[in-house]
């Protein structure tokens, strides 16, 4: 971030648009007794947009879920040495908090870019996931514009990885919303998981890329069922899927495609098959 605090600018409103994920390729332990980390499948097609119109007085906001919102606002204006301001934060969801989807993180996010905005400052992304951290306890990294193996709840970055290649997508959400508990650390060791990713990465190998992600979420399956997923897994045998991405809390799961399919072709199968809120996309 800019070291020079603006003190003597007058805040103005400001919007912006963060970017949501849908589910990772692979969540679990680092190592065996290790840190949570994960890899997320971005969805340009979730946008949460947050503006903040700034005001004497506290942060305030009409949400339902505004806590996580709120406390990211003081975190910035005391960070941007402007904690006698406040104002109005007003979100527009992609989705409903709990989904895996990454609303939580793109909420927090968006009024921390949007805070920063208003007095004309910018923050680096790690300074942006530690001030998403203080407000969420566990973050997700869409502060991050490249691929990572990134440690939750922790807020930083554990390796940078390859980028994704192109990918077409289809999924949509089954079962109950599970807002992430900080203190959750019951995931599976998943070490070889994210070795086999970042090669995959590496080598541009989509089918071992599918097949790593659905080893993780097939892992996952014992301790955040998804009720979808072994009519989606037949789905993904019938179309020769490269593999299944789950949310490993929350209820998302999408079918991983060679680029060039058309995603939007299974979304009846997919609503079948008991997804709701179905979408297609590209990467």
């Amino acid at each position: 971030m800019n070291q020079r605090l603006a003190t003597s600018v007058n805040p103005k409103p400001a919007t912006t648009r963060v970017r949501g994920h849908f589910g990772e390729l692979a969540q679990g332990l680092a190592s065996p007794g290790g840190t949570v980390a994960l890899v997320t499948l971005p969805c340009p097609a979730l946008v949460t947009e947050v503006t903040f119109r700034p005001a004497p007085g506290p942060p305030t906001s009409g949400e339902p879920v505004s806590r996580k919102a709120l406390d990211a606002a003081r975190a910035t204006l005391a960070r941007l040495g402007r904690a006698d301001w406040g104002g109005e934060i007003l979100i527009r969801r992609a989705c409903p908090p709990g989904l895996g989807a990454g609303t939580s993180t793109a909420e927090a996010l968006g009024t921390v870019r949007a805070v920063a905005a208003a007095f004309g400052q910018q923050f680096s992304p790690d300074d942006e996931a530690a001030l998403c951290l203080a407000a969420e306890g566990a973050v997700d990294p869409l502060m991050h514009e490249c691929t990572t193996l990134f440690a939750s709840r922790q807020g930083r970055v554990l390796r940078r990885l390859p980028p994704l290649p192109g990918l077409a997508v289809a999924g949509g959400f089954a079962g109950a919303a599970r807002i992430t508990d900080p203190a959750d650390k019951d995931f599976p060791p998943m070490g070889d998981v994210f070795e086999a990713i970042e090669a995959a990465l590496s080598d541009g190998d989509l089918r071992a890329l599918g097949v790593a992600a659905t080893r993780s979420a097939a892992a996952n399956q014992t301790r955040n069922p998804n009720p979808a997923w072994e009519a989606v897994q037949e789905i993904s045998r019938d179309v020769g899927a490269l593999g299944v991405c789950v949310a490993h809390t929350g209820s998302a799961i999408a079918l991983l495609l060679d680029p060039g399919n058309d995603p939007t072709v299974l979304l009846p199968r997919l609503s079948d098959a008991g997804l709701q809120h179905i979408i297609g996309w590209t990467l």
